[in-house]
């Protein structure tokens, strides 16, 4: 978890993120229609959402 993690960007959440991660889809204001992973930070309970993918850890070699 980093300590420069914000609020939660779900939707009328205001706890404070914990889970930095993705969710697929596109910006409400956006002229592109393509869906695209979207990079967001989470609290705990988002984080647990179907729809949110949490960042991997960094690979070991």
């Amino acid at each position: 978890m980093k300590s420069d993690l914000k609020v939660c960007c779900y939707n009328s959440c205001n706890k404070n993120a914990t889970t930095e991660g993705f969710v697929y889809g596109r910006y409400q204001d956006s002229t592109n229609p393509k869906d695209k992973f979207i990079e967001v930070v989470a609290c705990d309970k988002h984080a647990k959402e179907n729809d949110f993918y949490p960042k991997d850890n960094e690979s070991k070699s």
